[in-house]
């Protein structure tokens, strides 16, 4: 199915660290690790959910 996706890096974790502090901390999201990024397929995440996601991500990450 066609789709988009974003792909998110870290100056401090590399993929896999990075995919696991977003596991662990709610909301739980969950990509996957490509060419060492995190990929989310934006097709599965609602604009809703868009918006939590970058509220958890600027929380979480402004603390690092």
């Amino acid at each position: 199915l066609p789709s988009w996706g974003a792909a998110l890096t870290h100056v401090s974790f590399d993929a896999k660290d990075l995919a696991r502090e977003m596991r662990v901390h709610k909301p739980h999201v969950f990509g996957r690790m490509q060419d060492d990024k995190v990929v989310f397929d934006l097709r599965t995440i609602s604009d809703a959910e868009g918006a939590i996601i970058l509220d958890m991500l600027g929380r979480r990450f402004s603390e690092v």
